[in-house]
């Protein structure tokens, strides 16, 4: 039984109402700024300014908060010096912006082609089935082997090359390729996509208390790194967009530019006689896209690298035994 005999009343008012709210608004105003910029505002719009300053601000002040909580902190800052929890952040940010990189643009691939939204839901899940099946192995893995650590670094590496093949993707691309393509990237992105999360719950065996403040950081990095993923891969496609259609479509009118790049549906509006310039401008855009998993699943692996590596198997047992074991 537990030894805390404060009443409920008393436990609700001991939790770091304070910090939970500096972490609120804070989040909320950074995720604004991310998700407003570069679609209905400009990055150096005013409101875009003033709210990355004040989730500055109020990331400063929630540090300072919790530093002088101590213990009782929403989140402990030595969460902070632990190399495995750090690198696990680090590793489900690369995996999210990859992996959204991927599963928000590759659909907009096939409608430019002339699939339907609904059709072009359907052409992905290659994709999403290696990124499932994969995950499935992986787990299976680690809990016959107790080892998590290869398949950290060895999963980013393989969806670095699959990301890598989809940059050379074009209109004319077979359909078995695409789907190759696609597994590849995503058995590489499934092998990695849960294990940081196993990996620190193995890391604070020894501190079950610490494991809900450990893994809720995690969490907060992924939903971090979603957001980061859509707006740096708007922001290429757009940019790349504009050249692209300059570049193969120069008659285009500015306004069916802009409708474009707002809506693939308007490319199926045109005169057939630029429309297939325009497809190729759009796909060749997107490629770009890709290459933004590239470099995120480099790091991923890199940061991956930093987890310790513990046997999950042995871990629970020697938590249980005493103190902390060496990996």
């Amino acid at each position: 039984m537990s030894s805390d005999r404060r009443s409920l009343f008393e436990k609700i008012l001991s939790l770091d109402w304070a910090g939970a709210s500096l972490s609120i608004v804070a989040v909320t105003c950074l995720l604004l700024a991310l998700q407003w910029a570069g679609v209905s505002r400009p990055w150096n719009d005013k409101v875009i300014i003033i709210l990355f300053v004040v989730f500055a601000v109020l990331l400063v002040a929630f540090l300072i908060w919790e530093y002088c909580m101590k213990e009782n902190a929403l989140m402990p800052l030595s969460l902070l010096t632990n190399r495995s929890e750090l690198g696990a952040c680090a590793t489900v940010f690369m995996i999210r912006i990859s992996f959204l990189a991927a599963n928000f643009y590759l659909p907009f691939f096939y409608q430019a082609k002339g699939r339907s939204a609904s059709q072009s839901g359907i052409d992905i899940i290659p994709f999403m089935l290696g990124l499932v099946l994969m995950s499935i192995v992986g787990s299976i893995f680690v809990r016959r082997t107790g080892h998590y650590y290869a398949l950290l670094i060895l999963g980013p590496l393989i969806a670095c090359i699959g990301a890598g093949l989809l940059f050379t993707i074009n209109e004319s691309t077979t359909s078995a390729s695409l789907i190759g393509y696609q597994i590849l990237f995503g058995a590489g992105t499934g092998l990695a996509f849960q294990l940081p999360m196993l990996a620190v719950q193995a890391e604070y065996a020894d501190s079950p208390k610490m494991v809900p403040r450990a893994t809720s950081l995690i969490m907060f990095f992924q939903m971090l790194g979603g957001s980061i993923s859509i707006s740096i891969s708007g922001a290429v496609f757009n940019n790349q967009l504009s050249k692209q259609l300059l570049k193969y479509a120069p008659t285009l009118p500015p306004e069916l530019v802009e409708g474009v790049k707002q809506s693939v549906l308007v490319i199926f509006r045109l005169d057939p006689a630029i429309r297939t310039a325009v497809v190729h401008a759009y796909i060749k855009s997107l490629d770009y896209v890709f290459v933004v998993a590239i470099p995120a699943c480099i790091l991923c692996a890199l940061f991956s690298s930093t987890i310790r590596n513990w046997n999950v198997k042995k871990r629970g047992q020697e938590s249980r035994a005493g103190p902390k074991a060496e990996p």
